[in-house]
């Protein structure tokens, strides 16, 4: 992270050095998919007048919290180097708990996948797997992605994954304390999409379920400050090849309210036992889901909403989405341009996470 912090601070300096636009460098640009720092400070402002005090105030920016690189992976060893302090919840697999570090009393999550509870070997594999792809997202330190600290793994046994603690939950339950601002709007879902951007651009992998509930807080009164959320929940990330845009996924995943139209198309096939021959599509609904947060945090719901789901797949497929007077009236033009982009209907028409990164909105201080 260190040195990831180090090369921003050079590709700012260099830009301020000789007036360049920070949307004209390239080199910039990368530093962005990794680099919550570097989002930020292309979020400030156009043209960024990078003196190194400024720069270092971004990414140097502390809240206390530990920074891992890496992932610690331990074989066939108990799990007796944690103690566990308070059950944090339960579900179908096992048990996520508080637990402390015996060796230094630091404090951790760990969630416990037992195989016992598998039914099948595949769900067994799916957990292997998101191991695989979580340990890859942590192999350098970035902070809107839920860092994945240690994997203790006994074959045919149990899985725990030890990871920083996020006290404040999960977005979806503080969205309910947070005044819906433009600012505020802005300054959480800046740092959704530099995940996104992290999985995208550095990693070639689509997220699938970019949703609140996947999204944890560090506290839960101010979701708003620079690196308070993080991504989590990677079960049905998926690697691509080649540009986001390019359609290679044919099974479908995710949550509905935050399906895109393409999706949602192989969704309402396959209820209706139809042919989904050519039916494919691409990271790109991770932004479009993203454009469903934004639009929710504003409107109070997801943009095609239906208690009936089925009517809901044929509301998203058919598109003609709204945007009330009340709230989308009292936003910015860019603000409102931004949603738009993002929820286009046709994926290849949809703007990117790079494109997204670059937009008036998200660069606006104001």
């Amino acid at each position: 992270m260190r040195m990831a912090c180090c090369k921003a601070c050079e590709l700012y300096a260099e830009a301020g050095s000789q007036k360049l636009s920070v949307l004209d460098d390239d080199r910039l640009l990368k530093a962005i998919a990794w680099s919550f720092a570097a989002v930020l400070a292309a979020a400030s402002c156009i043209y960024w007048p990078a003196t190194r005090r400024q720069i270092l105030n971004l990414v140097m920016f502390s809240h206390g919290h530990q920074q891992h690189a890496g992932v610690r992976q331990l074989d066939g060893v108990p799990f007796d180097h944690y103690r566990v302090l308070q059950e944090l919840g339960a579900g179908a697999f096992g048990t996520v708990s508080l637990v402390e570090r015996v060796s230094d009393g630091k404090a951790f999550a760990a969630k416990e996948v037992l195989y016992s509870r598998c039914e099948h070997d595949v769900q067994w594999k799916a957990a292997l797997d998101e191991v695989s792809v979580w340990t890859a997202l942590c192999s350098t330190y970035h902070p809107s992605i839920l860092q994945l600290v240690e994997v203790v793994h006994v074959e045919n046994v149990s899985l725990h994954l030890v990871t920083e603690l996020m006290s404040g939950g999960e977005l979806a339950g503080a969205l309910d304390h947070i005044l819906m601002t433009e600012q505020n709007v802005r300054m959480i879902n800046v740092q959704i999409a530099a995940a996104i951007a992290h999985l995208h651009l550095s990693h070639s992998m689509a997220h699938r379920d970019i949703k609140p509930q996947n999204v944890l807080c560090r506290w839960r009164h101010n979701p708003m400050q620079a690196g308070c959320l993080s991504l989590a929940d990677f079960g049905f990330c998926a690697r691509f090849r080649g540009s986001p845009k390019e359609p290679c996924f044919s099974l479908y995943a995710g949550s509905m309210d935050y399906f895109a139209p393409e999706l949602a198309l192989i969704v309402r096939a396959v209820r209706r036992k139809e042919p989904q021959e050519g039916m494919k599509y691409s990271a790109a609904v991770d932004c479009y889901a993203l454009g469903c947060v934004v639009y929710q945090m504003f409107h109070g719901s997801t943009p095609h909403f239906s208690a009936d789901e089925d009517e809901q797949l044929d509301k998203i497929v058919e598109g003609g989405l709204a945007y009330p007077r009340e709230p989308f009236g009292q936003v910015s033009s860019s603000c409102l341009d931004f949603v738009q982009k993002l929820l286009e209907p046709d994926q290849q028409s949809r703007m990117t996470i790079e494109e997204a990164m670059r937009h008036k909105w998200l660069r606006s201080n104001s």
